[in-house]
């Protein structure tokens, strides 16, 4: 092999080597671009569902879909999924040239526990002027799990007997318990004033779809999200995928300066040290 060819080779696979870095599912981003409001979602949906089909362990199912009407440069959807406050599980999926997205996971139940899932679907969509747009939308689910030794296993969203009404009661102040322990813990480690801010937990980040944050306007709303989401993904989302383990890590907190200029984002991230990310909104 002469060196002419040696050298064309080399930059083939230098090429290839850096395209393969840049689609890999750890660099895929979501990127906040400016919002794109007629690249509407068609259907978002996150389903949480009790599956016994005749096993021993019943199975809970943890459905992630969205569907636009018209494919976009990028389709990334990322899915959390957390067992009584705690981190459970992690769905991400990314596709090129698409419309839609579906995931599905399972997950064994023991005991009694309380699921709750939120789910964030993108699209990055590439205009032919090179302007570069982007739209978002969250969807979210929840169930109980009543696993008891001496009776079958059951679920359900929405308590309707008294039974149902014990369970979600006590399995609500157990998970409200160990979120306000571990968000306590991180407010102090970092030395908050909680007076200044509002408190809101990431599960909750759905009621601001339709309505603003407190002093901001729904479109700086809508802004703010996806740039939440986009730290979210970078430093919380892709170091677990990438170790490919979950210890213990819950819900994370979100802080916003009541005065609307900035926000924090505390979690544990997963070598169970405790993190700070300072999202700037003015």
């Amino acid at each position: 092999m002469n060196k002419k060819m040696l050298y064309i080779l080399i930059i083939i696979v230098v090429s290839m080597f850096f395209f393969h870095q840049l689609l890999s599912p750890t660099n895929i981003t979501m990127k906040y671009f400016p919002i794109d409001q007629q690249a509407t979602f068609e259907e978002t949906k996150t389903a949480l569902t009790l599956s016994q089909n005749g096993i021993d362990q019943p199975l809970l199912i943890w459905e992630s879909t969205s569907q636009i009407a018209e494919p976009s440069f990028l389709r990334h959807d990322a899915s959390l999924l957390f067992q009584n406050g705690q981190l459970k599980g992690i769905q991400s999926k990314w596709i090129q040239e698409a419309t839609d997205i579906r995931q599905t996971a399972s997950v064994e139940t023991h005991d009694n526990q309380y699921f709750q899932s939120i789910s964030y679907h993108y699209s990055e969509i590439h205009s032919n002027t090179d302007q570069i747009n982007s739209n978002h939308q969250l969807s979210s689910d929840h169930i109980y799990v009543i696993d008891d030794p001496f009776a079958k296993a059951y679920a359900f969203k929405n308590p309707e007997s008294d039974q149902e009404q014990h369970w979600a009661s006590t399995l609500n102040h157990t998970t409200a318990q160990q979120l306000d322990f571990h968000w306590t813990s991180l407010i102090d480690h970092f030395n908050i004033d909680r007076s200044k801010y509002y408190e809101i937990s990431l599960l909750d980040w759905t009621a601001y779809q339709y309505e603003p944050l407190p002093q901001l306007t729904l479109e700086l709303t809508k802004r703010v999200t996806a740039q939440l989401w986009e730290g979210l993904y970078k430093h919380y989302i892709i170091p677990f995928k990438v170790a490919q383990k979950i210890e213990e890590s819950f819900v994370p907190l979100i802080l916003l300066d009541k005065n609307g200029e900035y926000l924090f984002v505390l979690f544990q991230d997963v070598n169970g040290d405790m993190q700070q990310l300072v999202q700037q909104i003015h």
